[in-house]
């Protein structure tokens, strides 16, 4: 019985702390940058609605945190129709504590990993793509913390045929792209060319969610080569998985 009381005083603890919390609802534009103050008292509900002709694009969410630390983090949940991932700022990176990280979502039509079955088919296929996403975004931490966001379109998503697509990267920024097979390719050479002395990693993933994009994922789910100033890497049709979009990400 006394076990049984402390237990009900503990829940009933938690109940008061989360009552606490104020959530505040906002809808907010693409490619605007917002500014928020979050407290352990106020958390945010982010939605995002584009319009049909925006919908057909993948989205980018840039997120910036100007304190924090790795045992309070400021967390950031992203929710759409075909998942959901958090993540948290600050962040380490190698050796690096960074404050800032820009992610790709998943598009709508993209195919969940786990779904595929022994022939590499999605047997339950996204319906057309939508776009609408919502972040929420809470921190734990005593201290206010101001977050700049923004939400914009990936214009650049699709890579073509024998023609080259400038790419700006940075730590905690990974760049995602994605090239679709043309109808009796086999097989391509993805080329890099760079003019900075800079070592960066090129990872090729399969066309499914959720996307690999720090460097601890890609070590285990990716295709990947480094490269400081040019690299090339040979691509056949045959090692990807056969889905319906036959493509791959190249990140």
């Amino acid at each position: 019985m006394y076990a049984a009381a402390l237990l009900l005083a503990a829940l009933l603890g938690a109940a008061r702390a989360d009552g606490n919390v104020s959530v505040q609802w906002r809808q907010l534009t693409f490619e605007d940058t917002h500014e928020l103050v979050v407290t352990p008292a106020v958390e945010f509900i982010l939605t995002f609605a584009p319009n049909p002709a925006q919908g057909v694009f993948p989205i980018r969410v840039w997120v910036q945190a100007d304190g924090g630390d790795t045992s309070r983090p400021l967390l950031v949940t992203a929710r759409r129709r075909i998942g959901a991932w958090t993540w948290q700022l600050p962040y380490r990176s190698g050796g690096a504590l960074l404050y800032e990280l820009e992610r790709t979502l998943c598009p709508d039509d993209s195919v969940d990993a786990e779904k595929l079955n022994d022939d590499c088919d999605d047997d339950d296929p996204s319906l057309p793509a939508s776009g609408d996403f919502s972040l929420h975004v809470g921190s734990s931490c005593a201290a206010p913390t101001r977050v700049q966001l923004r939400a914009s379109f990936a214009r650049d998503w699709r890579l073509p045929f024998q023609s080259s697509t400038p790419v700006v990267t940075q730590q905690g920024a990974p760049r995602v792209n994605y090239y679709r097979w043309q109808p009796g390719q086999n097989n391509v050479r993805l080329v890099v060319d760079s003019e900075d002395d800079v070592c960066a990693t090129i990872a090729v993933q399969n066309y499914t969610c959720p996307i690999a994009e720090t460097l601890e994922e890609i070590e285990v789910s990716t295709l990947r080569m480094t490269v400081i100033r040019s690299g090339g890497v040979q691509l056949s049709v045959n090692i990807q998985c056969a889905t319906d979009h036959n493509g791959f990400r190249p990140v």
